[in-house]
């Protein structure tokens, strides 16, 4: 799932030159494009089975290469909790969307 934001962002020329570059154009796919952060999360939660949302074992990271600190959803701390190397540094909470559904910037305050 990805957001018409990031769509209206993306650079094709350059993501279709380094596909025929690596030789895998047949691994190029056209996504689900949601309108927004919410949509995109609510259909993505769709595709993890016959479970209630509340039940979803997820994680929000800030990106890819800053892994140090995450958000979790609530039927992930049990298993956070039983992991040495992890540590709860803030109670459970919402994912912040605004009015627009647009994900809040990341913050860990």
């Amino acid at each position: 799932m990805v957001t018409k934001r990031l769509v209206e962002q993306t650079d094709f020329s350059a993501t279709y030159i380094n596909l025929l570059t690596g030789l895998a154009p047949r691994k190029t796919f056209t996504p689900v494009v949601c309108s927004n952060d919410l949509d995109a999360v609510s259909r993505a939660l769709l595709t993890c089975g016959p479970n209630e949302p509340k039940d979803a074992t997820l994680a929000w990271i800030k990106n890819t290469q800053e892994l140090a600190e995450l958000y979790v959803f609530e039927a992930l701390l049990p298993q956070v909790a039983r992991t040495p190397s992890l540590e709860i540094i803030c109670e459970a909470m919402d994912l912040p969307f605004n009015e627009h559904g647009k994900l809040a910037k990341w913050s860990t305050k």
